[in-house]
C-alpha cells in the first residue's frame, strides 16, 4: 500500500508546480502581455497578422523576457527585479490587468501593475504601467526606479529610435530634455512601439539613455554614454536598448512612490506593404478622468511618400524654440568622433566581435532597404582601427 502511494504523492506535487508555473496572459485588442511567477519577467506582443494569428514580439522575448527588467535602488544599493536570492515574486490578477510583486528582503516591496486598453479598429494599443516601490525598512531611505526594455523592432531597419525632434537615434544618446522629446518610438516592419513619457499622470523620467543592452545592465545606474558611439558590443551587433531613469524620493517606513508609465503598440512601416503611409498609424492621447485612450489620426493618402515614423508621423519642431530636428539632434546619424584607438577595447580585438561586424556588413548588403550609408562607414572605420591596434600589437 505504501509503495503505492509514492508515485501518487509525487504526481500530485509535480503537478502543483507545473500549475504554479503557469504564465499568467491577458489579451486586449492586438496586444498580449504575458507575467511569469517563475522569473518575475513579462514578454509583450502585437497581433501584426490576424489571419494566422500571428503575434510578434515588441520587446525581445527570449528567457522569457529577462533582458528587459526594471531595477530598484535603496541607500545606494541596486536590485533587479527579477526572482533571485533576497528577492521573491509573485504574480497577482487584478481588476482589468495583472501584477507583479517583487519582495525585497529587508529593503522594499515593489509593484508593477499592467493594464492593457484596446483601441479598437485603429490597432493602437496602450500599456499602462504603474510602478510603486514602498520602503519595508525601519528607517527613511532614499529609493529609486530605472526601466531597461530590450527593444528590437528598429535595429534591422536602420533607425534605432526616433522621438517628437530626432526623426532618427542610431547611436548612443542621452535624452535630458524630456518634455520636448516627448515620446521615444521603436519602429519595426509589422510593428512598432512607442513609449509615451509627457502628459497628463505620466511619471516625467529625469533622464532617458539609448544604447547597448549590456551596457546599460551592466551600469551601476545612469550609463556613461558617449554620444555617437554604436549600439555593438563583444557579445552582439546593433543590440540597443531604452534606459529609463525616474527622479530619486526620500521615503519615511511604509512610504511608498509610485511612478507610472505608457507604452503605445501599432502597425509597422510596411504593414499594408510599400505604399504604407507610417502616420496614418499615428496616435492621439485624450486624457479623461486619468484614463488614456488611443483614437488614430486622419488617415493619408496611399501615395504620400514613405517617410516619418509609424504611431507619430514626421518629426516636429520644439513649439516656441525656433529650432527644428537638425537643431536639437541634427540628422541623428552615428557620430564618429568617438571612433578613435583608445576607445577600441581588448574584447573588440576578439575575432568573435570582427566576425560580427563582417555579418552585419554582409546583412546590410543583402537588405539594401536597411542599408544607410552612415553605419556602412561606421562599420568600416571601427574595423580599420581594430586592424590598425592588432597590426601594432
Amino acid at each position: 500500500m505504501g509503495k503505492r502511494s509514492l508515485p501518487v504523492l509525487f504526481l500530485f506535487v509535480f503537478a502543483a508546480a507545473a500549475l504554479s508555473a503557469v504564465p499568467f496572459e491577458i489579451k486586449s485588442g492586438k496586444l498580449k502581455l504575458t507575467l511569469y511567477d517563475e522569473t518575475g519577467t513579462f514578454t509583450l506582443y502585437y497581433l501584426s497578422d490576424p489571419e494566422k494569428n500571428r503575434y510578434e514580439p515588441l520587446l525581445f522575448d527570449q528567457e522569457l523576457g529577462k533582458t528587459t527588467a526594471f531595477y530598484v535602488k535603496i541607500n545606494g544599493r541596486v536590485t533587479k527585479l527579477q526572482k533571485k536570492i533576497g528577492v521573491r515574486t509573485s504574480v497577482m490578477d487584478i481588476p482589468g490587468g495583472g501584477r507583479l510583486i517583487y519582495n525585497i528582503a529587508g529593503g522594499a516591496t515593489v509593484t508593477l501593475d499592467f493594464f492593457l486598453t484596446s483601441s479598437g479598429n485603429s490597432g493602437a494599443d496602450t500599456v499602462r504601467i504603474d510602478a510603486s516601490v514602498e520602503n519595508i525598512q525601519e528607517r527613511w531611505g532614499e529609493f529609486s526606479l530605472k526601466g531597461i526594455f530590450d527593444t528590437m523592432l528598429g535595429e534591422n531597419m536602420g533607425i534605432h529610435f526616433s522621438t517628437a525632434v530626432r526623426d532618427r537615434i542610431s547611436s548612443e544618446t542621452e535624452l535630458k530634455d524630456i518634455r520636448s522629446e516627448q515620446w521615444v518610438l521603436s519602429a519595426g516592419r509589422s510593428a512598432s512601439l512607442k513609449f509615451i513619457f509627457t502628459g497628463q499622470n505620466v511619471s516625467v523620467p529625469e533622464t532617458i539613455s539609448a544604447a547597448n543592452r549590456e551596457r546599460l545592465h551592466s551600469a551601476e545606474w545612469v550609463p556613461n554614454i558617449v554620444p555617437g558611439r554604436n549600439f555593438n558590443s563583444s557579445l552582439a551587433i546593433n543590440d540597443s536598448a531604452l534606459g529609463v531613469f525616474w527622479p530619486a524620493k526620500s521615503l519615511n517606513p511604509m512610504e511608498k512612490m509610485t511612478v507610472r508609465m505608457y507604452m503605445v503598440a501599432g502597425p509597422g512601416v510596411t504593414a499594408a506593404g510599400r505604399n504604407y503611409a507610417p502616420s496614418s498609424g499615428a496616435v492621439d492621447f485624450i486624457k479623461d478622468s486619468g484614463a488614456v485612450t488611443v483614437q488614430p489620426s486622419a488617415q493619408p493618402s496611399s501615395e504620400e511618400p514613405l517617410s516619418g515614423s509609424p504611431l507619430s508621423g514626421p518629426p516636429s519642431s520644439v513649439e516656441g524654440s525656433g529650432q527644428g530636428t537638425d537643431a536639437v539632434s541634427g540628422s541623428g546619424a552615428p557620430d564618429h568622433r568617438w571612433l578613435t584607438a583608445e576607445n577600441i577595447t581588448d574584447d573588440m580585438l576578439d575575432i568573435t566581435y570582427i566576425q560580427s561586424l563582417f555579418d552585419r556588413i554582409d546583412e546590410l548588403s543583402k537588405h539594401p532597404d536597411m542599408v544607410t550609408q552612415d553605419e556602412i562607414s561606421l562599420l568600416n572605420a571601427e574595423l580599420d582601427l581594430i586592424f590598425e591596434k592588432l597590426e601594432n600589437r
